[in-house]
């Protein structure tokens, strides 16, 4: 599974082309779109988020490198952890897998407190069990503290 956002330029856009870019890798299913706004970092400029189940063969730092080629290529500078960006995908859950690297961690750290990430990872798999946590996607919705800061994406 991973994690969609943009905040910069054309956000329609960017996370539609970064749905084609990820289908490029095998089908996949799209969670609804959301607004959000920023975390970690002030800024006038709202999210937009979504999520999505992509079936592959690739291995996930094949995939992480891909990522992160398609994001600089789109002017994502990860520099700076939480800032203003046109493109972030991450990956948040492959399977059962843990990994835990300095550049790669699955599932991803953040994502059961942010409900930019968890709400459309709820909404495409509710029953799908955290690993670390073992808890289902939609108890950690559930249990999410910043719940309320989402609303549903209206194009």
């Amino acid at each position: 599974m991973i994690g969609i956002g943009s905040n910069l330029g054309e956000r329609k856009k960017e996370i539609t082309e970064a749905i084609d870019f990820l289908s490029s890798f095998g089908p996949l299913r799209v969670a609804p779109w959301y607004v959000s706004p920023p975390y970690g970092f002030d800024s006038e400029k709202e999210f937009i988020n979504t999520a999505v189940i992509l079936e592959t063969s690739r291995a996930p730092y094949e995939l992480l490198r891909k990522i992160l080629d398609y994001e600089k290529e789109r002017g994502r500078d990860r520099k700076g952890t939480f800032a203003d960006r046109p493109i972030d995908l991450d990956i948040l859950l492959a399977d059962e897998l843990v990994v835990d690297h300095q550049d790669l961690r699955i599932p991803h750290p953040e994502m059961h407190k942010r409900a930019f990430v968890i709400r459309p990872a709820a909404d495409l798999s509710p029953a799908w069990i955290h690993p670390i946590l073992k808890k289902d996607l939609k108890s950690l919705l559930m249990e999410c503290p910043d719940a309320a800061t989402l609303a549903p994406y209206a194009s």
